[in-house]
């Protein structure tokens, strides 16, 4: 009587349904996908932003030429060897301050052949291409000579893919309110 809302004696004590933790479940697997994934994945592409940032505004500028080219192949073990990735690598050579350098660059690696053949393409061995090189230690560069989009390349990538990730995961987060407030509404009827 009194509004004691204490089962009765003995009474077995109540339990949510498991389709009632549905949406709590998506919620909380939404957050996950949005912290462990989205939010890495936009930390990484801020850093590498902010990385060429900085090359671009505190290294100076030389014109290369290009030495050697060549495509690199990697086939994954883990996969028997069947997926292959690509890569493009040069060796330039630069003059700073009168002392002669020959110092390697890698485009980083693709699936793509065809891709890599075009970046080949675009640097013939015997073509000028100005690079930045390290105040500190001139033989570390970087191809990243304008802020054009391919020196931004792979932050943009990655940004892509945190936007996406995060995407998917308020959506699932979204998803899992409507399906708590659906349950709500079902049990005040």
């Amino acid at each position: 009587m009194g509004g004691n809302s204490q089962p009765a004696a003995g009474a077995l004590p109540m339990t949510v349904p498991a389709r009632h933790r549905a949406g709590k479940n998506l919620q909380f697997f939404g957050a996950l996908v949005l912290v462990l994934f989205a939010l890495p994945l936009g930390l990484i592409a801020g850093f590498l932003a902010w990385r060429q940032y900085r090359i671009l505004t505190t290294w100076p500028a030389v014109d290369a030429t290009v030495v050697q080219s060549r495509l690199v192949e990697s086939r994954s073990k883990s996969s028997g060897g069947r997926g292959a990735t690509y890569s493009a690598e040069f060796q330039f050579h630069y003059s700073v301050a009168g002392r002669e350098y020959l110092a390697a660059a890698s485009l980083g690696y693709t699936s793509s052949y065809d891709q890599v053949r075009r970046w080949l393409a675009e640097l013939p061995v015997g073509s000028r291409r100005g690079i930045r090189y390290e105040p500190d230690d001139p033989q570390v560069i970087s191809l990243a000579n304008d802020y054009g989009t391919l020196s931004f390349a792979a932050s943009r990538a990655l940004g892509r893919w945190a936007l996406i990730i995060a995407a998917v995961g308020i959506a699932t987060v979204a998803g899992g309110r409507h399906l708590d407030r659906k349950r709500l509404a079902g049990e005040t009827l």
